[in-house]
């Protein structure tokens, strides 16, 4: 977003506790907030409490979080031990127009029971959920709705 010099004026008219020092915002609405200074404010935890990088990292890859960090390696575990054969991240699924819903991990088991010529697999995908938002509540409905043979798990 940026704005004019003159709608930058107009705002700290409107708003003085948005004071200019050395050309730059101070203290932002913090201020009026009642939440300290700028740089105590912006070094807390963001609005979800996501933990450090390296908490949620696992192989080299950073994640969301640290529960879906661990929900890596557990997959990955068990790709190591037959139960799955292939896993995916960040998969991209369409449920409308200019909607896309990308799920945390997305694993496959060929399932020679079904049918063993027409190599089906089983699939499976999981979302890792520690902050609920309206939008994620959303996109899980529409995903049932459009994707109603694929198992969808929330963990």
């Amino acid at each position: 977003m940026s704005i004019s010099q003159e709608e930058l004026d107009e705002m700290l008219k409107r708003n003085p506790d948005l004071a200019i020092d050395d050309g730059k915002l101070k203290d932002m609405a913090v201020i009026g907030a009642g939440l300290g200074n700028f740089e105590e404010w912006t070094m807390r935890k963001n609005k979800y409490n996501v933990s450090n990088k390296e908490d949620r990292t696992y192989g080299g890859i950073t994640y969301a979080s640290k529960k879906e960090a661990n929900f890596a390696c557990t997959l990955n575990m068990m790709l190591k031990a037959g139960e799955i054969d292939y896993v995916l991240r960040q998969v991209p699924f369409e449920l409308g127009v200019g909607i896309i819903y990308k799920a945390d991990f997305v694993t496959f088991k060929a399932d020679p029971k079904i049918h063993p010529d027409t190599g089906l697999w089983t699939i499976a995908v999981y979302e890792i959920k520690g902050m609920w938002t309206d939008v994620a509540r959303l996109k899980m409905k529409l995903f049932k709705e459009k994707f109603p043979n694929l198992t969808l798990e929330i963990i």
